[in-house]
């Protein structure tokens, strides 16, 4: 029988791990078994199974040194991943028999692993996007699971050193001691330059959290702070089906996956910009902000994927200064500097402005706001979702037999009120910011203008236009098909026909046209799109 103890030794583990394999050979199918090693754990791959084993390891930020807490944090892994993976999580098994004949249940146990069913890697997100695969769809898919997983979590209130999790105590601590460990990295003469670009944006990035302390104290008092992923990145997202999975959660440690949901979402999205794929980026923002309605929360997402982003030049610093070979220490340092490039980009000014669309139903608004808010990275306020929203209407939910007719003057009133609020709050979070609604009428338009000269921000309006039998023939394949939050129809098409107030000459010189007709593919426009941006720029 092995001693208890000998579980505890790094040498004593890789042997049981080497002798396990071992057991596999005869009944899997070559290239079967294979062992994978990564700084922390074995992984062990048959055809069907993957078996993780932790190593005995404790560091800053992990223990794993004992028998009794691999087992708690196999627990742990299996608890956490089957919230996002269930499939893909199995269970705990225990390891034991003979430490040269292990075997799976077998006693006495000599260690834990965490069980799962094996999917293929090429299906990745990292993988999909680096080899062209990646779609619109998919980061609809990301989105919408990212944003069902963060709206069935509860609230937490715990923390570590009298800190709560997700306070601007917690967050400014973790930025220090972050900022402190790149700097050491950076102290050598050869980076001086690298130091210096450091400690401009160590003073703008405090600057920033400072200005957001106010949102990030009050979003932690009113639950958005929760158990969330804590480690979301793309290596961590598999498109099974098509449909986005999320696994491989933080289970050493509270600090990383007790966060506000938004830290947890900008993960993805400050991968997205760093793999130059910013429009699925604000893609992924923007669908996830619509089906949770917390567009009070985009104001962090800067803070937070700028520390992302430095977590991950310090992690590529760490590799240069321990490798030998020039050429990888040279892609390392490039790796770094990019990183911490990306940080400061996500934290300087956006260059705010306000964009609002105009145009009858079936005009194509929300194609053009959706083709737009990627290409001029905004963020889009939709009147047909926040309508239903307000009135208590999933998205895609008919209000036909409600109690309240939600189209009626009375709840469009009250709806372009809130979408005013919402518009105001990304505003002032800097944002550029796209309201999708009709604004048929000069008032409602007026209201807008205002807005963004109260805000001293470009304004411009997007006229949507097409001919009459298109705009027919598409509200009518709409409400046929029940596939858009939108639910006017014929009748509706002729009763906003007559109600348009055509746009003045004032309003004529702040606007762009955009006809969305067959033959017309404004989406691949680059001039007109390089014109909006230029409009958007304007004093």
């Amino acid at each position: 029988m092995m001693p208890f103890s000998m579980t505890e030794n790094l040498k004593y583990q890789e042997e049981l791990i080497h002798a396990w394999k071992e057991t596999f050979r005869g009944i899997q199918p070559l290239p079967y078994p294979e062992l994978i090693e990564t700084h922390v754990s074995w992984v062990l791959l048959t055809k069907e199974n993957a078996y993780k084993v932790k190593k005995a390891l404790k560091l800053d930020f992990l223990d794993f040194s004992d028998l009794a807490s691999r087992r708690f944090y196999c627990e742990e892994e299996i608890r956490l991943n089957k919230r996002t993976a269930p499939d893909i999580y199995q269970r705990v098994v225990s390891l034991g028999g003979s430490l040269s004949a292990p075997h799976i249940n077998a006693e006495p146990v000599f260690e834990y692993a965490v069980e799962m069913k094996r999917f293929s890697r090429e299906n990745e997100m990292a993988h999909m996007l680096e080899d062209g695969r990646l779609q619109a769809l998919h980061i609809d898919s990301l989105a919408e699971k990212i944003a069902y997983f963060h709206e069935s979590l509860p609230s937490i209130t715990g923390g570590v050193a009298g800190m709560a999790y997700g306070t601007y105590d917690f967050l400014l601590h973790g930025l220090e001691n972050n900022y402190s460990e790149l700097g050491t990295i950076f102290s050598g003469s050869d980076l001086m330059p690298e130091r210096e670009k450091l400690d401009a944006l160590e003073a703008l990035h405090f600057a920033v959290l400072e200005e957001r302390k106010e949102t990030i104290e009050k979003r932690h008092r009113d639950g958005f702070v929760r158990e969330c992923h804590g480690d979301l990145h793309m290596g961590n997202i598999v498109f099974i089906d098509d449909e986005a999975i999320l696994f491989d959660s933080i289970e050493f440690s509270p600090d990383f996956r007790c966060v506000d949901v938004i830290c947890d979402l900008a993960f993805a999205f400050t991968d997205l910009h760093y793999f130059g794929r910013a429009d699925y980026a604000w893609q992924l923002l923007n669908r996830y902000l619509e089906e949770t309605g917390d567009y009070e929360g985009a104001a962090l997402v800067d803070v937070f994927g700028a520390s992302h982003a430095l977590v991950r030049a310090k992690v590529a610093a760490i590799r240069y200064r321990q490798l030998t070979d020039d050429a990888q220490q040279a892609a390392s340092l490039k790796e770094s500097r990019r990183y911490m490039a990306l940080a400061r980009e996500m934290l300087e000014d956006r260059n705010a402005g306000l964009l609002i669309t105009c145009g009858l139903p079936g005009a194509g608004k929300s194609v053009f706001s959706r083709a737009a808010l990627g290409t001029i990275q905004a963020i889009r306020i939709r009147s047909d979702i926040e309508r239903k929203r307000h009135y208590g209407f999933r998205s895609l939910q008919s209000s036909a037999g409600g109690k309240i007719n939600i189209y009626s003057e009375t709840a469009s009133e009250i709806t372009y009120g809130l979408l005013e609020k919402l518009a105001d709050t990304l505003l002032d979070a800097g944002f550029r910011v796209i309201v999708d609604a009709a604004f048929l009428k000069k008032a409602e338009r007026e209201r807008f203008r205002h807005l963004a000269a109260d805000r001293s921000v470009p304004f411009v309006i997007a006229m949507i236009t097409a001919s009459p039998e298109t705009l027919l023939r598409r509200v009518t394949t709409r409400q046929m098909q029940r596939n858009d939050p939108s639910e006017a129809g014929p009748d509706v098409l002729a009763k906003k026909q007559a109600q348009f107030e055509p746009l003045s000459s004032e309003e004529l010189s702040c606007t762009i046209e955009i006809v969305n007709e067959d033959g017309h593919d404004f989406m691949s426009d680059e001039s007109g799109w390089k014109h909006l941006n230029q409009m958007l720029l304007a004093p």
